[in-house]
């Protein structure tokens, strides 16, 4: 509650070096399990085509949820990471099962790792190892929001949780369907341990059934877009579109349904109910580095480091985050500027 109230950026940073996977080093992974804890915040479906979370071209009862895709060469840690950050939700599934849609036989439908795992994750297996017929099916449910069953007659089921998979092949292209795609390059042997930021202590750590619990909690609030988040998301994807026009590193299509994703379910895990700019920057912060690490490119020219590694314990937790997020703050609304006559997140013209 205390880091809630002093500051609008520190928590999740704190919840996610909290959160450690059993056998993973303290810190590692820091950027991608902010990413997957805000993947972890549930919501039900989105109709009013007003709202910025509304894809007409989904299925219009999927659940919004954020997919995501871990490119990395280390399959262990990779593989161990996505499994046990899974299990922060009460339903999850992986692909030890036969199929990831389903299959009808006779009037009995036999569910697969996609439909059973509704209000929860999907953990899909090494995407390079998938069948063809598999990656086809992935492919489509990330782009339709929904899971088509059946060849000839054909069922179709809404999306009703967040996909993860992981890649071991980092210099094969993977599908522009996934929400987010984190591309990690450096081994994470040389992470910072918690003892350097607890003093020693090891009760300050966040028990899995409490982390579950906070996280179903902040799913239940019901938020509103303030003009001031909609308004500077708007702007960075605009301007950032500008810069990468014509080069290898276009901005995604749903980037901004993935950045109003991401910025509500950071307002959420912060007990928030109107998402404001504070939670755009963090969502935009998040995003230019998964960017950054896929595309070898940063609209903004951020720099970034997947683990956090020791000695700089203090840039990622406690008051200098503060500091660093007012700068990418500042920093982002020039670039916004540069590019949009005019332009202030907190102005209607």
């Amino acid at each position: 509650y205390s880091v809630r109230e002093r500051s609008p950026w520190q928590l999740l940073s704190l919840l996610a070096f909290c959160v450690t996977p059993q056998s993973l080093p303290q810190g590692a992974y820091h950027t991608v399990k902010q990413l997957l804890l805000l993947s972890l915040i549930r919501t039900g479906p989105v109709r009013d085509p007003t709202s910025p979370l509304y894809l007409p071209t989904a299925h219009p009862d999927h659940h919004p949820s954020l997919n995501l895709l871990l490119q990395s060469p280390h399959t262990l840690h990779s593989s161990r990471l996505l499994a046990l950050m899974a299990l922060l939700t009460d339903v999850q599934a992986f692909k030890s099962m036969n199929t990831l849609g389903g299959v009808r036989d006779g009037t009995t439908l036999h569910a697969g790792l996609l439909t059973t795992s509704s209000g929860g994750v999907a953990v899909v297996s090494d995407v390079d190892l998938m069948k063809k017929e598999d990656v086809l099916l992935l492919t489509s449910t990330l782009q339709n929001r929904a899971v088509i069953i059946g060849k000839k007659k054909t069922e179709i089921f809404p999306l009703e949780c967040a996909i993860w998979g992981y890649q071991s092949n980092t210099t094969k292209s993977s599908s522009s369907a996934w929400d987010i795609v984190y591309k990690v390059t450096k081994e994470c042997d040389e992470t910072a341990s918690i003892e350097n930021v607890l003093e020693g202590s090891t009760e300050s750590l966040l028990p899995e059934v409490d982390v579950k619990a906070y996280l179903a909690l902040a799913s239940t609030i019901c938020v509103q877009y303030d003009k001031s988040c909609t308004r500077l998301i708007a702007g960075y994807c605009q301007a950032s579109k500008s810069v990468r026009y014509g080069s290898d590193c276009e901005l995604p299509q749903h980037a901004s349904y993935t950045l109003h994703l991401l910025a509500g379910n950071h307002s959420r895990i912060n007990f928030r109910d109107i998402v404001l700019d504070v939670d755009a920057v963090a969502a935009i912060k998040l995003y230019e580095e998964s960017l950054l690490s896929s595309q070898h490119y940063s609209s903004v020219h951020i720099t970034t480091s997947t683990h956090i590694n020791p000695g700089d314990e203090d840039e990622y937790l406690g008051d200098n985050v503060d500091g660093a997020m007012e700068q990418f703050y500042s920093k982002l609304v020039q670039f916004c500027s540069t590019h949009i006559a005019g332009f202030s997140p907190h102005n209607e013209d």
